[in-house]
Order: C-alpha cells, then structure tokens, then sequence
C-alpha cells in the first residue's frame, strides 16, 4: 500500500513538473507606444512581420538597433533572451559602420580599371 501511494505521488510530481516545463512566456504590451510594440514584435513576430513592424514605425533601422531598450536590455537581446533568434540575428547583422567614399574613381593611365577608394568609420 505504501509503495503504490508512492509511485501515485511520483506520477503526480513528474506530470507537475512537465507541465511547468512546457509553460512558454507571454509577452504583453505594458502601453500603446510605438517602441513597447517593436518590443513586443521582435520577442514574438517572425523576422518578415516585425521587419515589417520596424517599416511601420517610421524609426530608422540604426535607430532601433542603438536606442531602443527592452526592459533594461537592447532589443535585439531582448529578442535572443526571448528566444527569437531570427530577429536577434537581423537585428545584430546589420553594421553600425558609416562608410564615405572620398575619392570616386581614379583611371590608371596604363589600364582601363577605376580604382576606387572606400573609407569606413
């Protein structure tokens, strides 16, 4: 009797802690502002719709990157920490590098080529 009240238990414990496991986070919008729905969007949204979110929001995409916060954190680790990989990836991939070009071309008095120089910042 005591091993079979036993094993009930164990049963019960494990479908508990099964349950627990499979919970998934739900985020919810704390306001109606523009930047808490890029937030929101970029912890939830495939990468096509909140691409298509940070279109909508009329910010530029190097503005996203670099001023916008997530509870505390930049949003794209708030999208990896959210388990958004795709998102975080995009958000991380484009560079924060200004590139001017000082000189157009130069023609190579012995070539055709043009050589163009490029500087980045």
């Amino acid at each position: 009797m005591k091993n079979m009240i036993r094993n009930v238990l164990s049963v019960v414990t494990m479908v508990g802690i099964a349950g627990t496991a499979a919970a998934e986070n739900k985020y919810v919008a704390a306001d109606n502002s523009p930047i808490t729905k890029l937030c929101v969007s970029a912890a939830v949204d495939s990468k096509t719709k909140f691409n298509l979110n940070m279109h909508r929001s009329h910010l530029t995409d190097r503005y996203i990157r670099k001023n916008i916060s997530c509870n505390g954190v930049e949003i794209a680790q708030f999208a990896k920490e959210a388990g958004n990989l795709p998102n975080y990836y995009m958000l991380e991939a484009k560079p924060n590098v200004r590139v001017d070009i000082y000189q157009t071309s130069q023609r190579n008095k012995d070539s055709k080529d043009r050589v163009i120089m490029v500087a980045g910042n």
